[in-house]
C-alpha cells in the first residue's frame, strides 16, 4: 500500500507477485486484485485483465472482494477504443449491488466507480451525463489528488459545451486542490496544462491580459512537448493585432 501511495507501481507488482505465490483462497485473490490495479496504473491493461480473472475465479461473485473485482473488470476499455462497452459494464455492477455500494464499506469502489464512469461518458460525448457523475464525485471525494484530476475532466467538459465561467471555475478549484494533493499523484505538467487552459478560455472571453498572465505560467511550468506546442500557438494568437 505504501508503494502504492508513492506511485511506485513497479515495485509494487513486483512484491505482489512474490506474495501472491504463497497465498491461496481469498488471500491470493486480495493480493491479485492490487496487482491487478497496479498494473493497470502502469498501463498493462491484458496483464491485469488477467490479474482480475484469475481472482474472480476464486471467490463468490456477491462477496466484497468479489464486487471489488467484478468492478476491476468492468474498467475494461483501451485507450483510443469506444467507451460504450465500459460504461454498460460499470452501470451494470452499480445497478447489481445498489445496496452495498450505499454502505460505507464500498465508498472508495464507489467514487473510483463513478468517476470512471463520468469520464467514460465524457470520452463517449454524452457530456450532460458525464458531468453529473463527475460533479456528483467531486461533492463526496475527500481526496484533493483525484478531485483535481476530476475538475481538469469538468473544465474540459463544460469548455466543449459553452459554458466557459464554468469550465474556469473547474480549473481554478483544480489547481487548489493541487496545492494539497501529494505531487506524485498530480500528471507531470502540471499546472501547465491547467494554467494554459485558463489562459484560453481568458482570451475566448477577450480578458487578453488574464490570458496573458495564464499563459506566462503556464509557461513557466511546461515541459511536456505538446503543451509547449499550444502555448506556442496562443501566444501568437495574443500577439496579433486585435
Amino acid at each position: 500500500m505504501k508503494l502504492m501511495a508513492e506511485a511506485q507501481y513497479a515495485e509494487a507488482v513486483r512484491q505482489l507477485s512474490e506474495i501472491e505465490a504463497g497465498l491461496s483462497g481469498k488471500d491470493r485473490a486480495g493480493a491479485l486484485y492490487w496487482k491487478g490495479i497496479c498494473l493497470g496504473r502502469l498501463g498493462r491493461f491484458d496483464d491485469r485483465m488477467a490479474c482480475v480473472d484469475d481472482a474472480l475465479s476464486g471467490v463468490e461473485s456477491d462477496s466484497a472482494l468479489g464486487i471489488c473485482l467484478q468492478l476491476q473488470r468492468a474498467y475494461g476499455s483501451r485507450k483510443g477504443e469506444a467507451p460504450e462497452a465500459e460504461i454498460a459494464a460499470i452501470r451494470s455492477v452499480l445497478n447489481r449491488y445498489a445496496k452495498q455500494f450505499s454502505t460505507p464499506d464500498f465508498f472508495w469502489q464507489y467514487v473510483d466507480a463513478k468517476t470512471a464512469l463520468g469520464k467514460g461518458l465524457l470520452r463517449a460525448g454524452h457530456y450532460s451525463e458525464g458531468i453529473a457523475e463527475l460533479e456528483e464525485m467531486v461533492s463526496i471525494e475527500p481526496r484533493p489528488g483525484a478531485r483535481y484530476a476530476a475538475r481538469v475532466w469538468l473544465g474540459d467538459a463544460h469548455y466543449k459545451v459553452g459554458d466557459l465561467d464554468k469550465a474556469k471555475e473547474h480549473l481554478e478549484n483544480a489547481l487548489k486542490d493541487a496545492e494539497s494533493a501529494p505531487r506524485v499523484q498530480l500528471p507531470a505538467d502540471h499546472p501547465a496544462q491547467a494554467r494554459y487552459e485558463l489562459a484560453l478560455i481568458a482570451y475566448k472571453q477577450d480578458r487578453l491580459a488574464d490570458a496573458q498572465r495564464e499563459l506566462a505560467l503556464a509557461s513557466a511550468a511546461a515541459q511536456n512537448p505538446k503543451t509547449l506546442r499550444v502555448i506556442s500557438k496562443l501566444r501568437r494568437l495574443l500577439h496579433q493585432p486585435q
